[in-house]
């Protein structure tokens, strides 16, 4: 890193309203286990916030420790890479991920990406500082294992069926050699070639695109909520988020769930019923069709 990056940790996330409160605690998670002198840039891709979430989300922190820095999905998306063919009900922010070395600014040239549904329960110092080598990035093996469960078309590909396969939930990205590498570029073509076997389309590009290129993280940096894990460095809720009534995963992982909640503006929120999930799944199908 330059001297421009440090005493600084770049973090990347992406958000709208209904997971607002999830951003609002992961943030809180890490300014909580955060203990040495770095600050803190949040580079925050809103997707149709309200202003009055964007309040209450910054009122939840110290503006000495977490300073905020805002961009609208429209000016990230560049490209068409989600087309029509994307019939999952994922939302279009999910690619942003992919470009991120292009809307960051250039003196940033390591950014750890995070998806919202998290909580990190070690100083991300930690993280931040891991070697990846020579590699684009650093990222946690899947439960998927290998491209043999993960990439359905990798023999056509040229990628050997026991090739590692990770999560896309947690990054470490550096920037310059993925800019270096034109990786950008080569996932968008990915993506609209092989967009028929895009079960989990952000993912299986990254996976496609960077096999061989991607330094392994410790297995604790990415610990989903059914997994049970002595030390979790971060917690990862897939499935059905403690938001919502019929959550399902360990019992620990919720209660540490809510314990950095409510030291947010959402401090006392009740759960949500389902139905508040499927209601979001039909807008973001909405969303696709009308784009």
């Amino acid at each position: 890193m330059t001297k421009a990056s440090e005493g600084t940790i770049s973090l990347v996330a992406v958000c709208d309203n209904n997971y607002i409160m999830l951003l609002a605690t992961l943030l809180k998670s890490i300014e909580q286990n955060h203990k040495s002198n770095e600050r803190i840039d949040c580079y925050i891709v809103e997707d149709n916030l309200s202003s009055k979430n964007k309040r209450k989300l910054i009122s939840s922190f110290s503006n000495d420790f977490m300073h905020f820095h805002w961009f609208n999905v429209n000016e990230v998306l560049v490209d068409n890479v989600y087309s029509s063919a994307d019939s999952t009900a994922y939302p279009l922010n999910i690619y942003v991920r992919l470009f991120i070395p292009y809307f960051l600014p250039l003196e940033v040239e390591r950014a750890i990406y995070l998806d919202v549904d998290m909580i990190v329960t070690k100083d991300i110092s930690t993280l931040w500082k891991v070697d990846i080598e020579d590699n684009i990035i650093g990222a946690v093996q899947d439960t998927f294992g290998t491209a043999l469960h993960g990439i359905a078309n990798h023999r056509e590909l040229g990628i050997p069926p026991d090739a590692k396969y990770f999560n896309s939930g947690l990054l470490l990205i550096d920037t310059v050699k993925w800019r270096k590498c034109s990786i950008t570029e080569a996932l968008v073509s990915c993506l609209k070639q092989n967009r028929a076997h895009a079960k989990y389309p952000d993912q299986y590009g990254l996976n496609v695109v960077l096999t061989g290129r991607w330094y392994e993280l410790d297995k604790r940096w990415n610990t989903y909520t059914y997994q049970e894990e002595g030390e979790p460095y971060l917690i990862h809720y897939i499935g059905y988020k403690p938001i919502y009534k019929d959550y399902d995963g360990r019992s620990e992982y919720f209660g540490i769930f809510y314990h950095y909640l409510n030291m947010t503006q959402w401090v006392g929120f009740r759960q949500e019923t389902k139905y508040h999930r499927y209601a979001a799944k039909f807008r973001t199908r909405i969303k696709k069709m009308l784009f």
